[in-house]
């Protein structure tokens, strides 16, 4: 369980710390009853990035697996089908692997690493010192963050887009 405050500030209120307390309980309470919880609400985009791809690699490991019959091709064996079926359903999860990477992606990780590295603390927010904010403005630009960034989400926005076309083409296929 996460806290969303500094273990020192809960000493000083106390309230906050039960008031977070009991809203981990419900939401464990929310898991249990129907199976998620409020916070799933919250970043729900992200959630399905990120449970997508578990359930369909869980979905295409099922050892009896066929292929749905409006799939199979004429001249292929019944495994061959299963199995370009499988492959279908792997190309779906990494798409939403794909859709997962938008969010965070290794070129400002590799920045904030760089950043840290050079200067020994981590990058500014923008209502920080102007100084700092200018020095990671000029990091960004040597290393033509914004441009790799953008080439990335791209790249992975095609990603997920070819996933999420095969699951609207054969969403009502995916069952064992």
């Amino acid at each position: 369980m996460r806290l969303g405050y500094r273990k020192s500030y809960y000493f000083t209120h106390p309230h906050k710390l039960i008031s977070e307390l009991c809203s981990h309980v419900k939401w464990a309470w929310q898991r249990v009853v129907r199976g998620w919880d409020d916070t799933v609400t919250w970043d729900l985009d992200r959630y399905l990035c990120f449970m997508m791809p578990q359930w369909l690699d869980r979905l295409a490991s099922v050892p009896y697996l066929g292929c749905p019959k409006r799939l199979e091709v004429e001249g292929l064996s019944s495994e061959e089908n299963a199995q370009r079926w499988k492959d279908m359903i792997h190309q779906m999860a990494d798409g939403f692997r794909a859709g997962a990477n938008c969010a965070d992606t290794p070129i400002y990780r590799e920045a904030v690493q760089e950043y840290e590295k050079r200067y020994g603390e981590p990058p500014p927010c923008s209502v920080e010192a102007p100084e700092r904010v200018a020095r990671w403005d000029a990091l960004c630009a040597e290393l033509r963050v914004k441009e790799r960034d953008k080439a990335w989400q791209e790249e992975q926005l095609a990603r997920f887009k070819a996933g999420w076309e095969l699951m609207g083409e054969h969403f009502f296929s995916l069952w064992d």
